[in-house]
C-alpha cells in the first residue's frame, strides 16, 4: 500500500493529518479571552503580508506591498517598524535598488533588533542591521520569476527562506 501513492492521495493525507494536528493544538487563554486589540498603520495604500514581533511584543515589523511616502520628500517603504506594540508605526525602505519599487515584500523576521530579514518577489532578500534607525540593505536580488515567500532566522550567520519560480506568471500551478 505504502509503495504506489499517488501525489494527489499523499497530499490529501497530509492535509488531513495536519488538520488533526491543528484541531489538538491547545487555545491559549489570552486567545480564548479576546484580547486582542486593533491596531492601525496609518498607510492607505499598502497591504501588510507579514508581521514579526519580537518576545516581549512592543518591537516589531510589517512587510508588505510598496507605499510611497511623500512627507515630507518622496520615499519608498516596504516595511514599517513599532517600538510601542503597533501604537504607532514608522516606515522604512529596504533598498536603492530600482527593481524594489515593483517588488512587494511577503516575509519578515527579526533575531533581534540587529538582526531581520525581509523577502518577496522578483527574489530581494533584504537585510536589516538595525531596526531602530531603519538600516537596510539588498542582499540578494534574484529573476523576475522568483516570488520568495517566508524567512526564519536562526542565529545571526544562518536563516531559511522558501519561495517558488513562476516561469509563467499566469501559471499559478508551480
Amino acid at each position: 500500500m505504502c509503495g504506489k501513492m499517488g501525489k494527489s492521495a499523499v497530499l490529501s493525507a497530509m492535509v488531513a493529518l495536519l488538520a488533526v494536528l491543528v484541531a489538538l493544538l491547545p487555545v491559549t487563554p489570552a486567545l480564548a479571552a479576546g484580547t486582542w486589540t486593533s491596531q492601525r498603520t496609518l498607510l492607505k495604500e499598502s497591504h501588510c503580508n507579514d508581521v514579526n514581533f519580537l518576545s516581549g511584543g512592543t518591537t516589531g515589523w510589517a512587510v508588505g506591498t510598496p507605499y510611497y511616502d511623500n512627507d515630507p520628500t518622496p520615499v519608498l517603504h516596504h516595511c514599517w517598524y513599532t517600538n510601542n506594540g503597533g501604537t504607532t508605526w514608522t516606515g522604512q525602505t529596504v533598498g536603492t535598488e530600482t527593481d524594489l519599487m515593483f517588488a512587494s515584500m511577503e516575509g519578515v523576521y527579526f533575531l533581534d533588533v540587529n538582526n531581520g530579514y525581509a523577502v518577496g518577489e522578483r527574489g530581494f532578500i533584504c537585510k536589516c542591521a538595525n531596526a531602530a534607525a531603519g538600516t537596510w540593505s539588498v542582499v540578494r536580488k534574484g529573476t523576475n520569476t522568483e516570488f520568495l515567500q517566508d524567512v526564519i532566522i536562526f542565529d545571526a550567520s544562518s536563516a531559511m527562506v522558501v519561495g517558488v519560480d513562476k516561469p509563467d506568471q499566469g501559471d499559478q500551478s508551480t
